[in-house]
């Protein structure tokens, strides 16, 4: 229903549905990690201020949660946040679309989801109806969003030489990707540290 963009009614009751999930919204949105000046009370309010993006975030950190792991010791949740921050920066660097923007975030975080389920990740692309530009990114490293992503996988591979000639083509640098490294890795520790 987040990726579709359904109706935040619908979300709603079926948030309201579910106390665990409902509370864990509340959680999410209430910490520090926000700064929102006044707390948030309701599946409603906290579903308008978060918007479909945030939303689509969140729940794919509850997908990989689910487990049951610790989420400050889970390392697929690690890497999966590392990435999507990663391609979310260098996408930054490349354009100032914000649509493609939170794909590239999508697009970091999804490429984990296969591991983080024990399922295929086009299997679970499909159940969850991504845009095609999203799974051939994932699944094809196609398209801008699809170079960048590799180039990440090939620095976590140690494959500096092909991320190096990967980003050149995009007009970036090893440089680029490893601030983008840097600055992925705190934001995940000031994240991590929101969650109690």
């Amino acid at each position: 229903m987040v990726i579709k963009e359904e109706d935040f009614s619908k979300i709603e009751e079926f948030l309201k549905a579910n106390p665990d999930l409902s509370y864990n919204l509340l959680k999410y949105v209430n910490s520090p990690f926000f700064y929102l000046r006044q707390k948030i009370s309701s599946i409603k309010q906290a579903l308008s201020i978060l918007g479909y993006r945030n939303l689509q975030k969140w729940i794919i950190l509850q997908i990989f949660a689910f487990g049951g792991i610790e989420p400050r010791q889970n390392p697929i949740l690690e890497r999966a946040i590392i990435r999507g921050k990663m391609m979310e920066i260098l996408t930054k660097k490349i354009t100032n679309d914000y649509e493609i923007i939170d794909k590239a975030y999508l697009v970091g975080m999804l490429s984990l989801i296969g591991v983080a389920l024990g399922k295929s990740t086009e299997e679970i692309l499909e159940e969850i109806n991504v845009s095609e530009d999203i799974k051939e990114a994932i699944l094809k490293y196609r398209g801008v969003l699809g170079r960048l992503l590799k180039s990440i996988i090939d620095l976590e591979k140690e494959n500096i030489s092909e991320a190096k000639e990967t980003l050149e083509k995009l007009n970036l640098s090893l440089e680029d990707l490893l601030q983008a490294e840097v600055e992925a890795i705190t934001y995940y520790e000031n994240f991590i540290s929101t969650l109690k």
